[in-house]
């Protein structure tokens, strides 16, 4: 859409125009007169820069003259949706009640017993790395209770000063995505974005542009990934489990948003020496204290008991 205003020229929406060759010829001609000129002009618009014809880019990427200038607010139409709204588990019912409020400190396990699975690495006769599960009991601990709370404690300071970045390591159900959810769901709250996305379901997100009926672009939408206010990565599980290809891309995201500042949560099952044997360059940006909080939860799984059940006496 083209606004005329006395000496100025709005384009709204550059970008989604179906033009023909000739449509796009005159579009630029347009835009190259009023650049040489210095017209003052104003450009809205949805694509990247990288997205622009190449000749109408030159121009406006002449940063002497050119002004840029990003919004990153959600939608007005969908305030709650991100840019990916089809990928933000958010949006589910289960994430939706994931609150601070209905978090449970599970005080009341101290000095009980609690049977957990865990899986252990071996190495067979031939030296063969081979897995095998364990069955093993334990007594809680006021001390393994404070490492829920500290978990707490970092979730809420993180909610309420989104800088850095915060990792949740503990086994499953410990309440690692409850808190990561919680995260999400206050800055929602506070008409800010968030995007909480599964690692596996990420990777398989960015390959979907390469399918035939894909109408976005691989490097569009990892621009949205990586750059987006507040992303949320679930279940961060060991190297090998994905291709090369996806861990690649995956550092390639992570690295960016920590050059960038970018606030980002981590959940992940690893221990903390498995997850730096299987990701040593991004373990070596966890450990800058100044930019990163690490923090481990060392509690059985939560354990859901059905509402209104009743014990049989015997």
């Amino acid at each position: 859409m083209i606004f005329v205003i006395p000496g100025l020229l709005i384009l709204d929406d550059f970008g989604t125009q179906n033009a023909t060759p000739w449509a796009q010829e005159k579009l630029f001609q347009i835009i190259n007169f009023r650049y040489i000129n210095k017209l003052p002009t104003v450009i809205t618009t949805n694509l990247m820069l990288d997205e622009i014809e190449a000749r109408i880019r030159s121009r406006l990427q002449d940063e002497s003259y050119v002004k840029h200038l990003k919004i990153s607010a959600p939608d007005y139409r969908r305030p709650e949706e991100t840019s990916n709204p089809g990928i933000s588990m958010l949006a589910l019912p289960e994430m939706k009640v994931m609150t601070f409020k209905t978090f449970q400190p599970r005080d009341d396990e101290v000095g009980t017993e609690a049977v957990t699975t865990t899986t252990i690495e071996k190495a067979d006769r031939f030296g063969n790395k081979v897995k095998s599960k364990e069955i093993s009991r334990i007594k809680v601990t006021k001390d393994d209770v404070k490492t829920l709370h500290d978990a707490h404690n970092a979730a809420v300071e993180f909610a309420e000063h989104p800088e850095g970045w915060l990792v949740f390591l503990g086994q499953s159900f410990s309440g690692k995505t409850h808190l990561a959810a919680a995260i999400g769901n206050y800055r929602i709250g506070l008409g800010g974005q968030a995007l909480l996305v599964e690692v596996t379901a990420l990777l398989d997100y960015l390959r979907q542009t390469f399918g035939k009926n894909s109408d976005v672009s691989f490097d569009r939408r990892f621009f949205e990934i990586r750059t987006t206010p507040l992303l949320i990565l679930d279940d961060l599980k060991e190297s090998g489990a994905a291709s090369v290809w996806a861990e690649d891309k995956l550092y390639s995201v992570l690295n960016y948003r920590y050059n960038a500042h970018l606030p980002t949560v981590i959940t992940s099952t690893l221990q903390p020496e498995s997850f730096a044997l299987s990701y040593p360059n991004l373990w070596n940006k966890l450990l800058d204290p100044e930019k990163c909080r690490v923090v481990a939860i060392n509690m059985p799984p939560y354990r859901k008991i059905a509402k209104n059940s009743k014990t049989k006496k015997k």
